[in-house]
């Protein structure tokens, strides 16, 4: 999983989050950016070592964030990462989801609502 975020507080809240489930006996890596261009990068170094990121949550106002999400949604299907928009700005949601993000959520994020968000994430990726 890769977060995009400026907020120290959002990325360790939803670090924690990820990590309270019980994905997989193995557990689940999480890495976070405050740069789109950086965070890229990273998805294209995994790619490169063939462990692909299966899900990218990404604030869409951010510098270059839609760009991440219309290049992450140009890769290969099998290799293209479930992405979350997520953002305080409401009227982002309409360029992020034209830009290839298969969910948009508002900011400040409710556990509730992340938790619906994830379980429909992970069970769209049971089915790529």
């Amino acid at each position: 999983v890769l977060i995009l975020d400026l907020s120290a507080s959002f990325l360790a809240q939803t670090s924690a989050w990820i990590r309270a489930y019980p994905a997989s006996p193995f557990g689940v890596a999480v890495v976070t950016e405050t740069d789109a261009e950086a965070a890229f990068y990273r998805c294209s170094d995994a790619l490169r070592r063939d462990c692909p990121i299966s899900i990218l949550i990404a604030d869409p106002v951010l510098t270059n964030a839609l760009g991440l999400i219309s290049r992450c949604r140009a890769l290969p299907r099998r290799v293209q990462p479930f992405i979350i928009a997520c953002s305080s700005y409401r009227d982002a949601a309409p360029s992020a989801l034209s830009a290839g993000a298969d969910l948009f959520l508002s900011k400040p994020l409710s556990r509730a609502d992340f938790d619906v968000a994830w379980r429909s994430c992970l069970s769209t990726l049971v089915l790529r």
